[in-house]
């Protein structure tokens, strides 16, 4: 058997409520890394103010293997990410990372804004440990992938953002690591770039140790055979994704408990309809799939069918965090494919007026049978608005290597606002 590339035991960092203590805790980690430990070390037991934002977290990684990291915010999620990238040091247990390591956590640090996309490759590439041989063998490379090489040569802060993200992420993925750390970047770029970066990371599968810290149960089911999920820093469960992913999508479950056996990629659970369309909240006006004004007739969709849905709304009134759903239920109430964050679109404040809301994707992955999809909008915690906007019948099972590709896509989501 290999050794791990990644070995966490005991793992536990502590933080402080209390800004004097926490500058004492900054200033001993300073001291420590010029001059080495200068201070004795922390304590293990927790000290007034202090709270454990992880504590006993235990994993090992090893090459061809990948790891996702789940949990709701604030469960120590990129506190782990940032120990094992070496931009923090735990309070206690260890940490053991063997190769090299490229951090996909920031993806434009260390990119600077005077200099060329051209040169930025070489200072980035010097950052990930590449030699300037091995940059110059590779430049072309991450140029094509990157697609710029209409501007490589022009400077770095004339780019878009998007483009920034993609030189950045084309020099990283390209950086010959044996550890790949991920934080929420599998979206980097346009609905096509996403899909390449997914084909070059899947490529590299059985030569590294890959970490992905992800709400996304799409993305953790396709990418990840094993899933750790945090609360409150703690380890709360380690085991198979999927059995994870059910864990985030429903809290209340206890791990190990028996799932539905219902055999899809998505994962299922019950569905209570109760059926809510209030003129004075929220108004579907509109809806229109895949171009054809929506009528009472089933629709018939299969693996090579695109999906698009475009919804107008109406507001009578302005509202505040909201967040448009959309959900697949069978006619026995399992629903598959929500509480993921590819089929939800989260928006800000929103002015009276009509809103259109347009969802795109290449396909559905989902077995053969009768789905109705509905919708669900909510301002806050406040449910607005659900109600089933059509029918459809999916006529054949998708194939195994469509569930590989279709359930890592995120749903490409445009959003209008007409004001009346």
């Amino acid at each position: 058997m290999s050794a791990p590339l990644i070995s966490v035991k005991g793992l536990g960092k502590k933080f402080s409520r209390n800004e004097q203590i926490t500058r004492q805790q900054i200033r001993r980690h300073v001291l420590q890394a010029m001059f080495g430990r200068l201070s004795p070390p922390p304590k293990t037991a927790l000290e007034e103010n202090q709270f454990w934002a992880l504590h006993d977290i235990n994993f090992d990684v090893k090459r061809g293997q990948a790891l996702g990291i789940i949990g709701y915010n604030g469960a120590g999620k990129t506190t782990l990410l940032n120990i094992l990238a070496g931009f923090s040091k735990p309070d206690i247990g260890e940490v053991n990372m063997k190769g090299r390591i490229v951090s996909l956590i920031n993806l434009t640090n260390g990119m600077q804004d005077n200099l060329t996309g051209r040169e930025n490759i070489y200072t980035k590439g010097a950052l990930n440990g590449l030699s300037e041989t091995e940059i110059q063998g590779r430049a072309q490379q991450i140029i094509d992938f990157a697609e710029l090489e209409y501007c490589i040569d022009a400077p770095y802060k004339t780019y878009s953002s998007g483009m920034k993200m993609r030189l950045a992420f084309a020099i990283n993925i390209h950086s010959d690591a044996d550890i790949f750390l991920v934080d929420e970047v599998l979206s980097v770029g346009d609905f096509m770039f996403r899909n390449k970066c997914l084909a070059k990371i899947n490529s590299l599968y059985s030569n590294v140790a890959f970490i992905l810290v992800s709400h996304s149960m799409g993305d953790i089911i396709g990418f990840c055979a094993s899933v750790m999920m945090l609360s409150k820093g703690s380890q709360a469960f380690l085991g198979d994704a999927r059995e994870g992913a059910s864990l985030y999508l429903e809290p209340d479950r206890e791990p190990n408990q028996q799932e539905d056996s219902t055999p899809t990629s998505f994962v299922f659970k019950k569905f209570v309809p109760e059926l809510l369309n209030s003129s004075e909240k929220c108004e579907i006006v509109k809806i229109t799939v895949n171009d054809k004004p929506q009528s009472k007739e089933q629709i018939t969709l299969n693996p090579r069918t695109p999906f698009k849905l475009e919804i107008l709304l109406n507001l009578p009134k302005r509202l505040s965090r909201v967040t448009v759903r959309i959900a697949f239920v069978t006619p026995d109430n399992d629903l598959a494919a929500a509480e993921t964050s590819d089929f939800d679109f989260h928006l800000k404040d929103l002015s009276a007026g009509h809103h259109t809301v347009r969802i795109n994707a290449p396909s559905l992955c989902l077995y053969a049978g009768v789905f109705s999809c509905y919708c669900i909008i909510r301002s806050s915690k406040e449910i607005l608005l659900r109600k089933p906007l059509f029918e459809f019948n999916y006529q054949e099972k998708a194939s195994q290597d469509l569930y590989h590709t279709a359930i890592r896509q995120m749903f490409e989501w445009t959003f209008l606002h007409r004001k009346e």
